[in-house]
């Protein structure tokens, strides 16, 4: 798989482009599309952040931009953001937005640059198929920032990879591990992941959907400070 919804997200100062090269990026979003079953859980995702007028969301490695838009036509009236290191993504998102006439910022940077930027008091923030191609320590680093930018009774939204049974784990090994390697994909595959949620200081977490994909069950969360 790609490095993630818009290049790899770890705290380095490099990223690897989407689907790997800069050339391939513009084929993301029909790869990603076909590979993941994305309008399947990108829309349970969305229905279970029951967006609301007033809230300022967070979109963390949002790529192309594809999701920060299909929340900005959800509510209107909310504050959208995305934060990403790859610039040809973040100009592609940005071209998007302007085509549909959506007034969302994208910022370029990594998931710990959160802290630095304007965006408080965030109420929701949305990881999707990011997590799961970054170190332990990384997927640490990134969730606690979140916990941190978040205000009193914020939630973040994640999908991405769970725990991998039967066919899905060969499929998983198959394509994701088989691209992505095995070290930062494997506590996902073994349903490690929501023990690091809660290492990260998010106590509250819930397993909301599950869906069967070429590459792998993909499981969505609801967590909460």
């Amino acid at each position: 798989m790609d490095k993630g919804h818009g290049g790899q997200m770890a705290e380095t100062g490099s990223f690897t482009p989407l689907l790997g090269a800069s050339a391939l990026s513009p084929f993301y979003d029909a790869a990603i599309g076909l590979a993941t079953r994305e309008g399947r859980w990108r829309n349970r995702l969305i229905a279970q952040m029951n967006l609301q007028p007033d809230d300022r969301v967070l979109d963390v490695g949002c790529g192309t931009g594809s999701l920060a838009l299909m929340l900005k036509r959800r509510a209107p009236s909310a504050i959208v953001f995305g934060l990403d290191p790859d610039p040809q993504a973040l100009a592609m998102a940005r071209s998007k937005a302007k085509r549909a006439g959506a007034d969302i910022t994208f910022l370029q940077g990594f998931a710990n640059d959160a802290l630095s930027k304007p965006l408080r008091p965030l109420t929701k923030i949305v990881i999707s198929l990011v997590l799961h191609q970054t170190p332990v320590k990384e997927k640490l680093r990134i969730l606690n920032t979140c916990r941190h930018v978040l205000g009193p009774d914020g939630e973040v939204h994640i999908a991405d990879y769970g725990e991998q049974r039967g066919l899905m784990r060969l499929a998983f090994r198959s394509t994701v591990q088989a691209l992505d390697g095995v070290e930062d994909t494997e506590p996902h595959a073994r349903g490690q992941f929501p023990a690091i949620v809660r290492e990260a200081g998010l106590k509250t977490l819930t397993e909301t959907s599950r869906t069967h994909t070429p590459t792998g069950q993909i499981t969505t969360w609801l967590a909460r400070r």
